[in-house]
C-alpha cells in the first residue's frame, strides 16, 4: 500500500524505499515511471458535475457489498476520498454496492467517480442503478448502460439521472474494460432543489 501511495502522490523517494523494504530488486540505471502531474492530473481540476451548493448525501453514508478483493472495501466509496476505492471480488461479477442515505430523499441524480489522474486510464463500465425505501424491495431506476470513465474526457466521473424518491441506492457493476471487477472511488447522490 505504501508503495501505491507513493506513486500515486509523486514521492519517488519512498517509492524506492518500499520496494528496497519489500526486497523488490530496482535497477537506478532505468528512470522512474513516476512523473510529475500535468493539470489534467490535478484533483482541482473542474469536474463534469456542478453540485450547486447541494450537499452529497451519499457522503459517509453505511455501504453494503454483495464482495470486495484485499482492502477496498465498501465503505471507502461514500467516504470522500478519491485515492481510496471499492472494488469487487475479481471475476465475480455482478459487483454489487448499495448505500444507505439514512432518509427518504427525492433523488436527482447519482454521480460515479474514479481517480482522475491519468494512471486510472480510460475504461467503461457496465452499470445499473437500482432503488429502494425499504431496504427490501428494489426498483430499477437507470437501466443497464455502459458508462465511459476516462481521465481526459469527463475526469473519470459520470453523471446517472435518476428522478426518484429513494433511501437505498444500489449501483449494480456487471463489466469493466479495465480490471476484472467493479470499480468506484466514490458515490454521491444529489436530491431535487425541493427536497431536504
Amino acid at each position: 500500500e505504501r508503495t501505491i501511495n507513493a506513486i500515486f502522490e509523486d514521492r519517488i523517494k519512498d517509492y524506492r524505499a518500499s520496494l528496497k523494504e519489500g526486497g523488490i530488486a530496482l535497477d537506478y540505471a532505468l528512470r522512474p515511471v513516476i512523473r510529475k502531474p500535468t493539470s489534467i492530473d490535478s484533483f482541482s481540476q473542474p469536474s463534469v458535475f456542478s453540485a450547486d451548493g447541494r450537499i452529497n448525501k451519499a457522503l459517509g453514508a453505511p455501504v453494503v457489498v454483495n464482495n470486495y478483493i484485499y482492502e477496498f472495501t465498501g465503505n471507502k466509496g461514500t467516504d470522500g476520498d478519491l485515492k481510496t476505492y471499492w472494488e469487487g471480488a475479481s471475476n465475480a461479477f455482478p459487483n454489487v454496492l448499495t448505500a444507505d442515505l439514512i432518509h427518504s430523499y427525492d433523488i436527482d441524480c447519482a454521480v460515479l467517480k474514479l481517480n482522475p489522474q491519468r494512471i486510472w486510464g480510460k475504461r467503461t463500465q457496465e452499470i445499473e442503478v437500482q432503488v429502494s425505501t425499504d431496504g427490501i424491495e428494489y426498483v430499477t431506476s437507470a437501466g443497464v448502460h455502459e458508462y465511459l470513465f476516462d481521465p481526459d474526457e469527463n475526469s473519470n466521473s459520470i453523471v446517472i439521472s435518476l428522478g426518484t424518491n429513494a433511501r437505498y441506492v444500489r449501483i449494480i457493476f456487471s463489466k469493466n474494460s479495465g480490471a476484472a471487477a467493479g470499480q468506484l472511488a466514490e458515490l454521491e447522490v444529489y436530491v431535487q432543489e425541493n427536497s431536504k
